[in-house]
Protein backbone atom coordinates (compact mmCIF):
# COMPACT_ATOMS: atom_id res chain seq x y z
CA UNK A 1 0.00 0.00 0.00
CA UNK A 2 1.30 3.43 -0.93
CA UNK A 3 1.59 5.89 1.93
CA UNK A 4 0.15 9.35 1.59
CA UNK A 5 2.24 12.21 2.86
CA UNK A 6 1.85 15.96 2.82
CA UNK A 7 4.67 18.14 1.61
CA UNK A 8 6.84 19.19 4.54
CA UNK A 9 6.17 22.86 3.91
CA UNK A 10 2.38 22.57 3.47
CA UNK A 11 0.75 25.25 5.56
CA UNK A 12 -2.49 23.59 6.61
CA UNK A 13 -3.79 26.80 8.19
CA UNK A 14 -3.54 28.62 4.85
CA UNK A 15 -5.09 25.66 3.03
CA UNK A 16 -8.00 25.52 5.48
CA UNK A 17 -8.50 29.28 5.15
CA UNK A 18 -8.54 29.12 1.33
CA UNK A 19 -11.05 26.26 1.32
CA UNK A 20 -13.27 28.10 3.79
CA UNK A 21 -13.03 31.26 1.69
CA UNK A 22 -14.05 29.62 -1.59
CA UNK A 23 -17.01 27.79 -0.06
CA UNK A 24 -18.04 31.03 1.64
CA UNK A 25 -18.04 32.69 -1.79
CA UNK A 26 -20.16 29.85 -3.19
CA UNK A 27 -22.68 30.30 -0.37
CA UNK A 28 -22.87 34.07 -0.98
CA UNK A 29 -22.92 33.95 -4.79
CA UNK A 30 -23.67 30.44 -6.11
CA UNK A 31 -23.94 31.73 -9.69
CA UNK A 32 -20.33 32.96 -9.63
CA UNK A 33 -17.46 31.37 -11.54
CA UNK A 34 -15.89 28.44 -9.74
CA UNK A 35 -13.76 25.49 -10.80
CA UNK A 36 -16.32 22.93 -9.62
CA UNK A 37 -19.94 22.03 -10.28
CA UNK A 38 -22.70 23.10 -7.94
CA UNK A 39 -26.47 23.41 -7.67
CA UNK A 40 -29.43 21.06 -7.61
CA UNK A 41 -29.11 19.92 -11.24
CA UNK A 42 -25.54 18.79 -10.52
CA UNK A 43 -26.67 17.02 -7.33
CA UNK A 44 -29.40 15.14 -9.18
CA UNK A 45 -27.56 14.32 -12.40
CA UNK A 46 -24.11 13.44 -11.12
CA UNK A 47 -24.63 12.41 -7.49
CA UNK A 48 -28.00 10.69 -7.65
CA UNK A 49 -30.02 12.98 -5.40
CA UNK A 50 -33.76 12.81 -6.01
CA UNK A 51 -34.64 15.70 -8.35
CA UNK A 52 -38.19 15.94 -6.99
CA UNK A 53 -36.97 16.22 -3.41
CA UNK A 54 -34.49 18.90 -4.44
CA UNK A 55 -37.26 20.81 -6.23
CA UNK A 56 -39.34 20.73 -3.04
CA UNK A 57 -36.63 22.60 -1.14
CA UNK A 58 -36.24 26.40 -1.34
CA UNK A 59 -33.91 27.33 -4.23
CA UNK A 60 -31.74 29.40 -1.87
CA UNK A 61 -30.95 26.23 0.07
CA UNK A 62 -29.90 24.18 -2.97
CA UNK A 63 -28.22 26.74 -5.26
CA UNK A 64 -24.90 26.60 -3.42
CA UNK A 65 -24.74 22.80 -3.18
CA UNK A 66 -21.17 21.79 -4.00
CA UNK A 67 -20.97 18.28 -2.58
CA UNK A 68 -18.87 15.38 -3.71
CA UNK A 69 -21.10 12.53 -2.59
CA UNK A 70 -24.59 11.50 -1.63
CA UNK A 71 -24.96 10.29 1.96
CA UNK A 72 -28.63 9.61 1.22
CA UNK A 73 -27.63 6.79 -1.15
CA UNK A 74 -26.17 4.81 1.77
CA UNK A 75 -29.47 4.24 3.53
CA UNK A 76 -32.57 5.83 4.98
CA UNK A 77 -32.58 8.86 7.26
CA UNK A 78 -33.73 8.01 10.78
CA UNK A 79 -35.29 10.37 13.29
CA UNK A 80 -32.73 11.64 15.77
CA UNK A 81 -29.85 10.11 13.84
CA UNK A 82 -26.55 11.79 13.12
CA UNK A 83 -25.32 12.35 9.61
CA UNK A 84 -24.20 14.79 7.03
CA UNK A 85 -25.40 18.34 7.66
CA UNK A 86 -26.25 18.45 3.94
CA UNK A 87 -28.80 15.69 4.47
CA UNK A 88 -30.69 17.75 7.06
CA UNK A 89 -33.02 19.57 4.59
CA UNK A 90 -34.20 16.16 3.45
CA UNK A 91 -35.19 15.09 6.95
CA UNK A 92 -38.29 17.27 6.87
CA UNK A 93 -39.29 15.74 3.53
CA UNK A 94 -38.61 12.10 4.42
CA UNK A 95 -39.60 11.84 8.08
CA UNK A 96 -43.16 11.90 9.24
CA UNK A 97 -43.91 13.95 12.36
CA UNK A 98 -44.49 11.91 15.52
CA UNK A 99 -48.12 11.09 16.31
Amino acid sequence: MMSIACPVDLNTSVLRSEISSIYGRVAAAPDGEFHFHRGPAYAAEFLGYDAEELAALPPESTASFAGIGNPLAIGPIHAGGKGSWRASPFKSLRLKPPL
